[in-house]
């Protein structure tokens, strides 16, 4: 009376055993799968900081080496050019000499 539940109990162990790798094997891959897509998504966020951060930094330095003179401010667009700075002309400034609380 003892033997068939033993062999039940044998057979539920090798069916157990017998799957298990299967069940492993899937879960592995997904794993894998999981990383991979993990450090794409990694390399990309690094290369898009890295992209931004060149830019930033392009732009800073092209801010920082320019000098803002008025449209009518000569001496100004001379001085900046002879030091080799880039000169940037402000719209806000006034225009042909007139005075900025002047109406247009």
């Amino acid at each position: 009376m003892h033997r068939p539940f033993a062999l039940g109990g044998v057979l539920s162990v090798l069916a157990l055993v017998a799957l298990a790798p299967d069940a492993g094997a899937q879960s592995l891959g997904d794993r894998l799968k999981k990383r991979a897509s993990d450090a794409a998504k990694r390399t990309v966020e690094q290369r898009v900081d890295q992209k931004t951060t060149q830019a930033t930094n392009a732009a800073l330095d092209k801010a920082e080496t320019a000098v803002k003179c008025a449209t009518t401010d000569t001496d100004c667009q001379e001085k900046a050019k002879a030091d080799g700075k880039k000169v940037v002309i402000d719209d806000a400034a006034p225009k042909g000499g007139a005075p900025a609380d002047a109406p247009a």
